[in-house]
C-alpha cells in the first residue's frame, strides 16, 4: 500500500517501540509507509474519498456519546467502492462489559444492579489481563464501562445500510449455550448468545 495510517486519541502508538522491544523485535519490522496520528474518529483530518480501506477493530463501542458520527466520517473518507472492515464490541454478549479483570460471572453486567457493578469495579483489585503492557485504574475501567455503546448485530446492520454500506462478508461467533435465567429475560436470546461480529462492507455512496 502507498500509506497505512492509524489514528488513536489516546496516543497508545507511542508505546510501540517498547512493545516491539519486549517481543524481541526492532523498528525495522514497521513498514515505512506506516504512520500514526493523534486524531479523533469523529473529525478525521483527511479529505473526502481518501482511503481504499478503513479498519475499525474494537473501538466503536468505546466512543463516548455514540459512534454514529464516526461511521459517517468513515463513509466520508472512504472512496466509493472502498472497503470497511469493522469489529464492534457487542454489549449484550458475555464479554460486552469489558470488565473481565473484575468478574467472570456470565452476563453479570446485565444481571447485577448498577451500584453493585460499580462497587465491584472500584473496590476489587483487578486480575489484569495481558493488554500489551497497558494497565488502567479501576476508576478508568468504570468510566469506560459507563461510556459503552450498546451495540447489537441487528442494530449495527441497520446503521451500516443507512449509510450506504453494503455488507459483503460477515462472521459471527456465538456461545454454545447460555443460561437464560430470569434476570436476563428482558434481553434478546440472540443478543445474549452472540459474542463477536466481524463485517466487511463496501462503501456504496454515490459518486461525484
Amino acid at each position: 500500500p502507498e500509506q497505512l495510517i492509524g489514528i488513536d486519541p489516546f496516543r497508545g502508538f507511542e508505546r510501540l517501540p517498547t512493545i516491539l522491544a519486549g517481543a524481541g523485535l526492532d523498528d525495522s519490522v514497521i513498514p515505512e509507509c506506516l504512520r500514526f496520528l493523534d486524531a479523533d474518529a469523529n473529525a478525521m483530518p483527511f479529505p473526502d474519498d481518501h482511503f481504499d480501506v478503513v479498519v475499525s477493530w474494537g473501538s466503536l463501542e468505546h466512543i463516548a456519546g455514540g459512534y454514529q458520527r464516526a461511521l459517517a466520517e468513515i463513509r466520508r473518507v472512504l472512496r466509493p467502492g472502498g472497503l470497511l472492515f469493522v469489529h464492534p464490541g457487542l454489549y449484550y454478549g458475555n464479554y460486552g462489559h469489558h470488565l473481565g479483570e473484575f468478574c467472570d460471572e456470565p452476563h453479570f453486567h446485565l444481571k447485577w444492579p448498577r451500584e453493585a457493578i460499580r462497587t465491584r469495579v472500584l473496590e476489587t483489585p483487578p486480575n489484569y489481563i495481558d493488554r500489551a503492557g497497558e494497565f488502567s485504574t479501576p476508576a478508568q475501567y468504570w468510566q469506560w464501562f459507563e461510556e459503552l455503546n450498546p451495540i447489537t448485530v441487528a442494530g449495527f446492520e441497520r446503521e451500516l445500510r443507512a449509510l450506504d454500506f453494503e455488507p459483503w462478508r460477515v462472521a459471527i461467533r456465538t456461545e454454545d449455550r447460555i443460561e437464560y435465567t430470569p434476570e436476563l429475560h428482558a434481553y434478546s436470546m440472540q443478543d445474549l448468545a452472540t459474542l463477536e461480529l466481524y463485517v466487511s462492507a463496501y462503501n456504496r455512496k454515490p459518486t461525484g
